[in-house]
């Protein structure tokens, strides 16, 4: 069977190939590929950045892709549940299902864990990709790839403010408009947010204005906004940090309420510095971490099929697989106002 994939061959190079698709494992499936998002991830797997790569643990050449949609075309022997025909979607990180992490449910810290289109196994940039059913989940038909392409950095938001303990009536201060954040706002709106305030740079002004769609009430620019800025001093229940940049999150500790928390979405390249610890003692700040999305998909689901969130305005770029490195080339560089783009597969 013939596999059509987007390789990352070297940092910043990305060739169609035919790959050999390897044989069905028990308790996996095949899926022929509908559409794929581009995430921040893709983007540091392409350029090199990605801790993965830098440790040696990720090698190149990879198939990136992990926000896809697809329908299933085989089934590997001990699969039940999931039949051919079926549109699915994957989750990324994949547990070994038998140590502590796992059988407590939090299989996103599995030490023997494998990520999907992230390295470890191949991606969905590609006419075919396998998933372990056991991490895979059923959507309608009738729901747009271009909502379904979205249900993964969905879960991973809704995973993050649960970690948080978001409850209605807080407060939300976000820092990064890129897609993250922008979901970010769209589900603290749903879940009952009083106040959303977003805040990006001089050149987020079209993510800013996509911010307000998402369910932002106020929109800051820095550093023209600072003094805007300065009025959230001590304001926020939960501040997120979803730029990935060490001096946001030494910064954002400023605007937490006492007993309020901070909740760290961006993975960060360089460690932090410069962090007032007393503050997290004396004011009883909390830090979250967050990483993956487990046992959030169901819901994320019913809240974009349902319609309650709307995620599409996010996708403002389709390319074809024959394009994909172009939509790699555009993503990285924010070319033509990119915010999302989406590699659709012939069907």
């Amino acid at each position: 069977m013939q596999n059509l994939a987007a390789v990352v061959t070297q940092p910043k190079t990305i060739e169609l190939r035919e790959t050999e698709l390897p044989e069905l494992r028990p308790g996996w499936i095949l899926v022929k590929t509908e559409a794929v998002g581009i995430c921040g991830t893709d983007l540091e797997l392409y350029d090199g950045s990605l801790g993965y790569i830098r440790s040696g643990r990720v090698n190149y050449p990879l198939v990136p892709g992990h926000e896809f949609c697809g329908r299933v075309v085989a089934v590997g022997e001990e699969v039940t549940g999931i039949g051919v025909g079926d549109r699915v979607v994957s989750e990324v990180h994949i547990g070994c299902g038998a140590c502590h992490y796992c059988r407590a449910g939090r299989y996103n810290l599995c030490p023997e864990m494998q990520r999907l289109g992230i390295g470890d196994l191949p991606g969905a940039i590609a006419t075919y990709v396998q998933a372990p059913v056991r991490f895979v989940h059923k959507i309608p038909d009738t729901l747009p790839v271009e909502k379904a392409v979205l249900i993964e950095p969905t879960s991973v938001c809704l995973h993050a403010l649960n970690r948080a303990g978001l409850k209605g009536g807080d407060k939300i201060l976000i820092f990064g408009p890129g897609p993250i954040g922008l979901i970010t706002c769209a589900l603290a709106e749903c879940l009952g947010a009083s106040a959303i305030a977003l805040v990006g740079t001089e050149a987020d002004q079209d993510r800013l204005q996509l911010g307000v769609q998402m369910g932002a009430k106020r929109v800051i620019s820095v550093p023209q906004d600072d003094a805007v800025l300065e009025e959230y001093l001590e304001w926020a229940d939960i501040v997120v940090e979803a730029t990935g940049q060490a001096a946001v999150v030494s910064q954002a500790f400023r605007y937490i309420r006492k007993g309020g928390t901070l909740l760290l979405i961006g993975l960060h390249r360089e460690l932090g510095r410069n962090i007032d610890y007393n503050q997290i003692i004396a004011q009883e700040k909390t830090v979250v971490g967050c990483l993956g999305s487990p046992a959030v998909w169901g819901k994320s689901i019913a809240l974009i099929d349902s319609g309650k969130i709307d995620l599409s305005p996010l996708i403002t770029h389709r390319y074809s697989i024959a394009e994909a490195a172009q939509a790699f080339h555009n993503t990285y560089q924010r070319a033509d106002h990119v915010i999302k783009a989406i590699i659709t597969m012939p069907q």
